[in-house]
């Protein structure tokens, strides 16, 4: 008798939790919705992107072989070689919860933290590449390293390069972002190459394969 009354207390107490689970607020797990990806894609002779070893900022934490995504483009053409990414995002965002993009070049102890255009001790960064393309309900936006914000790491030495509202400051982004982005990549399509650390979406920060 008394074992079939603690079965009951036991299922009673379930069935209480239970109730009480169903009606707390959902939790919304970021952590997996909002992880971005850093897949590359090219296309066109003498176009490269691809994770290269040893190529990428030192001294990043879980990333002990300094990994970097390497662009690389041969020629110039119309409509032609492009190298960089595929998009970024996994899901659709508010236009309005897009709080940051950016990326890392490398640079050189001489700049003293003063960037200076078409400088060859840093990283490629022009006016029309390395940029992102940044798909919404109100058209598209490119952001362009030359315009980014650019803050040199006095450790490293790599630049940091980064994109923030109102993103009406930057030229090719004049009417803003509105409704839904639907679509973020990373183009490279000048002549030359550039290696990118720690790209980034909000505080989503990817500086490896797979990460």
């Amino acid at each position: 008798m008394k074992r079939e009354k603690s079965l009951v207390i036991i299922m009673a107490i379930a069935f209480l939790a239970l109730a009480v689970w169903m009606f707390l607020p959902v939790p919304v797990f970021a952590a997996d919705d909002w992880k971005i990806r850093v897949d590359p894609a090219h296309a066109g002779f003498g176009a490269l992107s691809t994770w290269a070893r040893d190529a990428g900022e030192p001294g990043r934490m879980g990333d002990p072989k300094q990994f970097g995504l390497y662009l690389q483009v041969g020629v110039l053409a119309p409509d032609g070689p492009y190298a960089g990414t595929r998009n970024l995002l996994r899901k659709p965002i508010a236009a309005a919860d897009l709080t940051q993009l950016g990326f890392d070049i490398s640079g050189r102890s001489g700049e003293a933290g003063v960037f200076t255009p078409s400088d060859p001790r840093h990283g490629y960064c022009e006016g029309g590449a390395p940029r992102f393309v940044v798909e919404h309900d109100g058209g598209t936006c490119f952001f362009e390293c030359a315009h980014g914000d650019k803050v040199q790491d006095p450790n490293t030495n790599w630049w940091e390069i980064r994109f923030v509202p109102p993103f009406t400051q930057y030229p090719s982004c004049a009417g803003g972002l509105t409704g839904t982005v639907t679509y973020i990549d990373i183009t490279f399509d000048e002549q030359g190459s550039v290696v990118l650390d720690n790209i980034r979406v909000n505080d989503r920060v990817v500086g490896k394969p797979l990460d």
